[in-house]
């Protein structure tokens, strides 16, 4: 049973006759005769009384011509809300900042840049841990997420897009007027953020590899539960913490100073998408923070 022989039925069952419905169909009669006469064998019933002066409908005929024009109507209407739903997710743009990320910094310059250029979008943007971001992406509750580049989401189905590089520093009291980076972190507890991801053990073997690689040797680490108590800490005691002067949470606060860390490879800040969603407009906001941070980046480097 196919579109073709229903259509046919339909249209000969409207008419009730071969030659109207090869005129509406563009069909040749014996095409339209051929239709009838196969899906009659595969329903196993016959649909037409074929009388001497015209057609007419047999009882199965009316009952399948009721049925067949049901779900028509309803294809019909699936296809309209499938049609109307991919409209409105073309409209709706939906991204999330990392929560180690300052929302009101640069990279909102560029969102609301963005904006400007694409005044018929719908905007949603929301905060969270990097955890709650990775689902939402791969729910597809998310269109894309704004991470930094040390921070990968751990999923195989997800592609990263570096748009702008970083400025990682070991992040101090003010009262540290060194101008050097000091591997000791000048007797401080070093600040960290355990992900939910990672056991206690793995926790500690990967933050103590990071720790090597930035070239720090602390006197103690201390874990806490997400980045926002990190800074308030940060910026109430005696302690360290690595962040991103550029974009980071914490940049802005007066009382934070912030030590270059010298980096063998430049890490970036990245969008990340579900490799399943092909939507234009993700792609289009990509292509437009690789444009915006372009020069910004020429400056900084400078």
């Amino acid at each position: 049973m196919n579109l073709n022989q229903i259509q046919a039925f339909l249209t000969v069952a409207r008419t009730l006759s071969f030659t109207r419905a090869s005129n509406e169909l563009y069909l040749s009669q014996q095409n339209i005769s051929v239709l009838i006469s196969n899906l009659e064998t595969e329903l196993g019933f016959t649909l037409f009384d074929r009388r001497r002066h015209g057609l007419g409908l047999t009882n199965e005929g009316r009952f399948f011509n009721n049925y067949f024009s049901n779900e028509m109507q309803s294809g019909k209407r699936l296809i309209g809300e499938i049609k109307l739903d991919k409209q409105r997710r073309e409209r709706h743009f939906r991204f999330g900042y990392s929560s180690w990320i300052d929302p009101f910094g640069q990279i909102d310059l560029a969102v609301t840049a963005f904006r400007r250029e694409n005044p018929e979008l719908v905007f949603t943007g929301r905060q969270d841990d990097n955890e709650v971001l990775s689902g939402m992406l791969r729910d597809n509750e998310l269109d894309v997420a704004i991470i930094p580049s040390g921070q990968v989401l751990g999923e195989k189905t997800f592609e990263y897009f570096p748009f702008a590089r970083e400025e990682i520093c070991l992040s101090v009291p003010d009262d540290i007027t060194d101008e050097t980076l000091d591997p000791g972190c000048w007797g401080l507890t070093l600040l960290t953020v355990a992900s939910w991801n990672w056991g206690v053990f793995e926790w500690k073997r990967i933050v103590n590899q990071e720790i090597a690689e930035l070239g720090l040797s602390p006197r103690e680490v201390r874990v806490l539960p997400n980045v926002l108590s990190m800074v308030t800490q940060l910026e109430a005691g005696r302690c360290a913490a690595i962040l991103d002067k550029r974009f980071g949470i914490g940049s802005k606060s007066d009382v934070i100073r912030h030590i270059p860390i010298k980096l063998d490879a430049t890490p970036m800040c990245s969008c990340v998408r579900h490799r399943d969603n092909e939507s234009p407009v993700t792609k289009s906001f990509v292509s437009f923070l690789k444009e915006f941070f372009s020069d910004k980046d020429a400056d900084v480097k400078r």
